[in-house]
């Protein structure tokens, strides 16, 4: 198997990862989502009340998030599926039939991996900032960590009680960042396959200038007669 071979399987190896991952992402969101009735945890807080003398403070929520985070990390997830499918289908023909991608498809390979990449590149913190500032509410007055506290700790309305949103948003993370490394390496590889076209070009285009020399049909810029 030739090195370009090697580095297209590798690519397809990134995409179906890409599309496991996808689940990672989208199934706990929308967990989560459904279990706040459709309100975004990221950014959102609230404060512990006391019901009455001698009882457990319970958790109200003050004030949700706009929900624009939760939103965009499902729009960018699907978009990551859409394009990892194209994508693996696209090279397991190429593998399948011995081929090689044209300019025009590397290079749009690489304009929608970059993007990806960026994406990602700021989504990933931004959800683990919002968790955070969700984390610091539901911490902020018993002693104990976000995990345990999702556990154990009574909401104001039953309806919100939902004792896995931190596994959902843990897992929203290590999604969002394993993409970010896997699109990461998607890009360098659609980098180095434009570089491998145009140095090809260049290549091309020398030869066919000696091929001019030798036959005496050349002549250098600026040469006149």
């Amino acid at each position: 198997m030739g090195v370009g071979n090697i580095l297209t399987l590798s690519q397809v190896t990134g995409y179906v990862l890409s599309i496991i991952l996808f689940f990672f992402v989208c199934a706990p969101m929308s967990s989560s989502l459904g279990r706040f009735d459709g309100n975004c945890l990221l950014y959102s807080s609230g404060v512990y009340v006391s019901p009455g003398y001698g009882q457990q403070a319970v958790f109200r929520v003050t004030e949700w998030s706009s929900g624009a985070s939760c939103v965009f990390v499902m729009f960018l997830s699907f978009t990551i599926l859409f394009l990892s499918i194209a994508q693996a289908v696209r090279l397991s023909m190429h593998l399948l039939r011995n081929t090689d991608s044209s300019f025009l498809e590397v290079l749009m390979t690489c304009v929608s991996n970059i993007m990806i990449f960026l994406m990602l590149l700021g989504t990933a913190p931004a959800v683990s900032a919002g968790f955070g500032v969700w984390c610091d509410s539901v911490t902020r007055k018993e002693d104990r960590s976000c995990s345990i506290s999702a556990l154990v700790m009574k909401w104001e309305d039953p309806a919100m009680r939902n004792q896995a949103f931190f596994t959902q948003i843990a897992m929203v993370e290590f999604g969002l960042y394993f993409l970010f490394v896997i699109w990461s390496i998607e890009s360098l590889f659609g980098m180095y396959k434009l570089m491998g076209y145009h140095r090809r070009e260049h290549f091309v285009h020398s030869l066919t200038r000696e091929r001019r020399r030798l036959l005496g049909d050349y002549q250098p810029p600026g040469y006149t007669t």
